[in-house]
């Protein structure tokens, strides 16, 4: 993947996420939940067997950014091919899918690795991810 690939693949993830938490905000039971939420997420993107792209979501007092590249330190680490997470994002993947089925490339379809102790972290990504 050259870097103009890179940049729009970056780009277009972004705008989902960006999306999504555009469209949260609109619903005033969420308000609590999208301000109160603080975490660094890095997204382990699978293109291909062998190529991955890393990005992360940076969340802290309201505030939403994602960011291209690793982050040294995060809370959680998604990885997940975009196909699945697009789909667990529209409902058409529940959670137990993504945990218990594998994907294409022989690995489950949402791996997730913490980086401390961060169960109530990942309970509340998965809520604000799925759209409504």
């Amino acid at each position: 993947m050259d870097k103009a690939d890179e940049e729009r693949f970056f780009e277009t993830f972004k705008s989902i996420i960006d999306s999504v938490v555009a469209e949260k905000r609109q619903n005033p039971k969420w308000q609590k939940t999208l301000d109160s939420f603080n975490a660094t997420v890095q997204f382990k993107l699978r293109i291909d067997k062998d190529t991955y792209f890393l990005c992360h979501l940076v969340a802290n007092g309201g505030n939403y950014e994602m960011k291209k590249g690793p982050v040294k330190k995060f809370d959680l680490e998604l990885a997940a091919t975009p196909e699945d997470l697009m789909n667990f994002a529209n409902r058409t993947y529940s959670t137990t899918t993504m945990i218990m089925k594998k994907n294409v490339h022989g690995q489950k379809r949402l791996q997730i690795k913490k980086g401390g102790r961060n169960l109530g972290k990942l309970l509340t990504l998965s809520k604000l991810l799925v759209l409504e």
